[in-house]
């Protein structure tokens, strides 16, 4: 299609014959991690792991503190009815809630 020296192919695009060339190698790529050994690599992602195991845990621990503080705080006061409710403000129950 718009190749210099085009190589042979059986495939069609669009309906049309389709032709391939070789593609150049890359001159500008970065190679910003090369410096890094393998060993490097290892204690990085072990170093990440172990952090993202830290947050976990210290999430859960604050999970469970919030949770805990909410069963002492439901505990603390009783269920009560609106029978009772309406015995303990009879009339004056419109007076008080909105």
């Amino acid at each position: 299609m718009f190749s210099k020296n085009p190589l042979p192919s059986d495939y069609k695009l669009l309906g049309e014959d389709a032709y391939f060339t070789e593609a150049t190698e890359p001159l500008n790529i970065l190679w910003e991690n090369r410096h890094f050994t393998p060993k490097d690599r290892l204690i990085r992602g072990t170093n990440a792991c172990l952090l993202i195991l830290l947050m976990i845990v210290v999430s859960f621990i604050i999970i469970s503190i919030c949770k805990s503080t909410a069963l002492d705080i439901s505990n603390t006061y009783e269920y009560d009815t609106c029978d009772t409710i309406n015995e303990a403000y009879d009339d004056a129950l419109d007076v008080y809630a909105f």
